[in-house]
C-alpha cells in the first residue's frame, strides 16, 4: 500500500510539473505534421502512378520511421523525468521527508518506479497508437500485431528508467544523465555496426552489435518491435529497419535486466547516509 502511495505522488508531481499538458501539446504537434508528411507522401506516390498494390509496404514504411522517432523519444523522455528523481532529492534534502516516515527505502524506490513507469506507458502507447491510426486513416495500414511494437518500446524505456533510479542513488544528476545518455549513444551506434555488418556479412561487426546489445537492450528491442511492423523491410530499403532478426529470449534478458536494475537501485539506496 505504500508503495502506491509513492507512486500516487509521483503521478502527481508530474502534473504539478504539467508533464502530461506539455506531452499533449507537442504530441498532438508531432501527430499533426507526421499526418501531412503521410499525406504529401501518398499523393506523391499517387501521382507517380506507382502501382496502389505496394501502396501497404510504402505505409508500413512511414509507419516504422514514425514509430521509431517514439522509440527515441520515449527513452529520453524516461531519462529525463528519472534523472534527478531520486539524486536531485537527495542534495536539496526532501526525499528526508519521505524516508523518515514508516516507509522502507524500497518502498520509496519502487513507488517512484511504478508511477513513473506508469507515465512512460501512458506516453508511449498514446504515440505509438497515434502513429498507427494516422497510418490506418491516411492508407487503410494496420500492423498485424498492434500491442507487440509498443510494449517492445515501453520495454526499452523501462531498461533506462530502472537504470536511471539506480544511477541516481550514487550519482549526482548530471553524471547520472551523463552516463544514460552515453550508454544510449552505445547502444544506438552498436546497433547501427551490427545492422551493416549483417548486409555486408562481417561477423565482428554483428558481435559488436551484440554485445552493446547486451550493455543496454534498447536498440535490440526496437530490431524485434520493427521485424513485426514491417517483417520483409531492409535497412537498405528503410533505415529503421532491422537487417537481422533478434532473439525473442532478448525481450526475457531486457525484462531480467529492468528487474535486476530495480533491486541494484534499492539495495543501494538503502545503504545510502541521507
Amino acid at each position: 500500500m505504500s508503495t502506491l502511495i509513492i507512486a500516487r505522488f509521483t503521478l502527481k508531481e508530474a502534473l504539478r510539473k504539467r508533464f502530461f499538458l506539455m506531452a499533449a501539446i507537442v504530441g498532438i504537434v508531432f501527430l499533426a505534421l507526421y499526418a501531412v508528411g503521410f499525406h504529401f507522401a501518398k499523393e506523391e506516390w499517387q501521382r507517380n502512378g506507382l502501382p496502389v498494390s505496394r501502396m501497404d509496404v510504402f505505409s508500413s514504411q512511414l509507419v516504422l520511421a514514425g514509430l521509431f522517432l517514439i522509440h527515441l523519444l520515449g527513452v529520453l523522455v524516461a531519462i529525463t523525468v528519472s534523472v534527478a528523481t531520486i539524486s536531485q532529492e537527495v542534495d536539496e534534502g526532501t526525499i528526508q521527508l519521505i524516508a523518515t516516515k514508516p516507509l522502507s527505502r524500497w518502498e520509496v524506490v519502487l513507488g517512484k518506479w511504478l508511477g513513473l513507469a506508469l507515465l512512460m506507458a501512458i506516453y508511449v502507447f498514446s504515440m505509438s497508437w497515434g502513429v498507427m491510426a494516422v497510418g490506418n486513416y491516411m492508407a487503410g495500414f494496420w500492423p498485424p500485431q498492434p500491442w507487440a511494437p509498443p510494449l517492445l518500446m515501453l520495454l526499452a524505456a523501462l531498461v533506462f528508467l530502472s537504470l536511471s533510479l539506480m544511477a541516481g542513488t550514487f550519482l549526482p544528476t548530471l553524471a547520472n544523465a551523463l552516463l544514460l545518455l552515453t550508454l544510449f549513444g552505445i547502444a544506438f551506434f552498436g546497433g547501427m555496426v551490427e545492422q551493416i555488418g549483417a548486409v555486408i556479412n562481417s561477423e565482428s561487426m554483428v558481435n559488436i552489435g551484440i554485445v552493446t546489445g547486451l550493455l543496454a537492450p534498447s536498440d535490440t528491442l526496437w530490431r524485434l518491435a520493427s521485424r513485426i511492423i514491417s517483417p520483409n523491410s531492409t535497412i537498405i530499403s528503410n533505415p529503421f529497419a532491422s537487417a537481422t532478426e533478434p532473439s525473442l529470449w532478448m525481450v526475457v534478458y531486457a525484462a531480467f535486466y529492468v528487474v535486476a536494475a530495480l533491486v541494484g537501485a534499492t539495495r543501494i539506496f538503502r545503504k545510502r547516509d541521507l
